[in-house]
């Protein structure tokens, strides 16, 4: 299998998990496509590294780094916090409960929530935001 296959099918995996979330409403890969529905959930790689494994170079270890960016918009902040938080610990967790993330076509382990933050703003409408970034880091051989 080639390195961009296993990679599609691990960001298809990643997009499913977010899909998976009740009251998700957009999930997207790579590009900011502005749809005016929330809660919705962006999937982005951000980087990656690779390492050989062996002397002999003929394996390496990848480490890419992906990103679940949250976004949920409300009139309540207290609801658009709430909501964004239960989004990111419900990702947390659907990984944790199979770091392989279901893949069974070759060897991989995802380390959920790497690294988070937290972003809040106010529209000009006077809606409440919320950008809850999930970073998860993905393991596997090439």
């Amino acid at each position: 299998m080639s390195t961009i296959e296993k990679f599609n099918i691990v960001e298809s995996r990643l997009v499913e998990i977010a899909k998976s979330v009740q009251g998700v409403q957009n999930v997207s890969v790579a590009e900011h496509q502005g749809v005016n529905v929330f809660p919705r959930v962006y999937v982005w790689v951000r980087r990656g590294r690779s390492q050989d494994l062996r002397v002999s170079g003929t394996k390496r270890q990848h480490r890419w780094t992906f990103e679940y960016v949250i976004e949920t918009l409300s009139g309540d902040p207290r609801r658009s916090y709430e909501e964004a938080k239960r989004i990111h610990w419900s990702i947390y967790d659907a990984i944790m409960a199979d770091r392989t993330l279901g893949i069974k076509e070759f060897t991989v382990f995802a380390y959920p929530s790497a690294e988070f933050e937290r972003i809040e703003g106010r529209t000009g409408s006077g809606d409440y935001g919320h950008v809850w970034v999930q970073r998860v880091e993905v393991e596997l051989e090439v």
